[in-house]
């Protein structure tokens, strides 16, 4: 570990950078730099092992006094491919008015689903429901710690 002297560490704390030595500075960078990566790698590997821990007890929040300490769900991503099929339960036109479609367009925009109103779609179909639910891919939950205010 590449640690520095206490005299260089005071110096650049200091306000003014100005009377550091070039050198020193550099030094001082890489020797920062480094700390900070293995410190960025130290709290990955502890972040990930609470979020273990909370998957394991199925929990969302750990319960401390002084962070919020959370799992929260990602938003879902939906395979378009088997969204196609509602069509097979729903006419396209109403699919399409209802704002869950945007088929391609001239500009060669890739046709695109909003899933808010797509659920809207499940009233025509159980089936729709199910094609909807087949298709949600789930990403990984958003892990979060910070202070309590």
């Amino acid at each position: 570990m590449n640690y520095l002297p206490e005299y260089i560490v005071q110096s650049l704390e200091a306000e003014d950078l100005s009377a550091s030595q070039t050198d020193d500075m550099i030094e001082a960078r890489a020797a920062t730099f480094d700390m900070v990566e293995r410190m960025a790698m130290i709290l990955g590997r502890i972040d990930h092992e609470l979020q273990v821990r909370m998957e394991a007890d199925r929990a969302t929040a750990i319960d401390h006094p002084e962070y919020d300490i959370s799992l929260k769900p990602s938003s879902a991503k939906y395979d378009p491919g088997k969204l196609q099929v509602i069509f097979e339960y729903v006419d396209p036109a109403t699919v399409e008015s209802s704002g869950a479609y945007a088929p391609e367009h001239q500009e060669t925009v890739p046709a695109s689903w909003n899933m808010t109103k797509a659920k809207t779609l499940t009233k025509f179909s159980g089936h729709v429901a199910d094609i909807i639910a087949a298709a949600r891919i789930e990403g990984r939950p958003k892990f979060e710690f910070k202070p309590k205010k």
